[in-house]
């Protein structure tokens, strides 16, 4: 596991040397997100080496280098799934590799509260 995450970590620094400290898993209707942050680069899923690539429509597959405010962020737009045939272990790759570039928090979004009728598109919910 480490050497694959060495590899993603060489093919993203052979791309950006953007050391982010906060980290964002943008789920599912807040893709668009990144597209109000200051961008300093964007890495395609497809250009990281050995880095798995989300086949859920409407996943962006990339990463987006900027700031939001004057924090230094980097977010995922599109993640890959278990459910998608993907191991644990291909599942958890990207957050370590946040890690690895520098991300000391991690905020992770989602649409689970999809599930329940009394929650509207927008409302906030935490899952504890």
């Amino acid at each position: 596991m480490y050497k694959k995450l060495e590899k993603c970590l060489k093919s993203i620094r052979e791309k950006t040397d953007f050391k982010p400290e906060k980290a964002v898993i943008l789920g599912s209707g807040l893709g668009d997100y990144a597209e109000k942050i200051k961008i300093e680069k964007i890495v395609k899923y497809t250009e990281i080496e050995g880095f798995p690539v989300s086949t859920v429509q409407g996943h962006k597959g990339q990463f987006v280098f900027g700031y939001v405010k004057d924090v230094p962020v980097v977010l995922m737009q599109g993640r890959v799934h278990y459910y998608e045939g993907y191991s644990m272990e291909q599942v958890v790759l990207p957050v370590r590799l946040m890690k690895l570039l520098g991300a000391e928090v991690l905020f992770l979004t989602n649409a689970a509260g999809g599930v329940n009728y009394e929650f509207h598109p927008g409302d906030f919910m935490l899952i504890k």
